[in-house]
């Protein structure tokens, strides 16, 4: 457990809130972590918990938006600084810009 300042980058789990951040240390089994990691995320529902992009999760990308004020901002510059998507994998593409 760690607490993290608030801060004003667009897709920090800290953005514009102090957070309180939860780490884990997982085994190598995807099967069997993701039912733990949903279980955790629906515990955490009620306090707007944010995922951190570079973990695992489940939050649907339909749900990010209101998680993070700022996404809706990141696509739309994404769109305009990289409208052929040359700089997205299938992580960006299917998660951070999908509307």
């Amino acid at each position: 457990m760690r607490t993290v300042a608030g801060d004003d980058q667009w897709l920090s789990p800290s953005h514009g809130r102090d957070t309180v951040a939860a780490h884990f240390t997982w085994v190598e089994d995807t099967r069997a972590v993701l039912p733990v990691v949903r279980r955790v995320e629906e515990a955490l529902e009620p306090f707007g918990a944010r995922p951190h992009w570079g973990k695992v999760f489940t939050v649907p990308a339909s749900v990010l938006g209101g998680l993070y004020p700022r996404l809706g901002d990141f696509r739309a510059l994404t769109r305009e600084l990289d409208p052929e998507g040359k700089f997205a994998n299938t992580f960006v593409r299917d998660v951070l810009l999908d509307a």
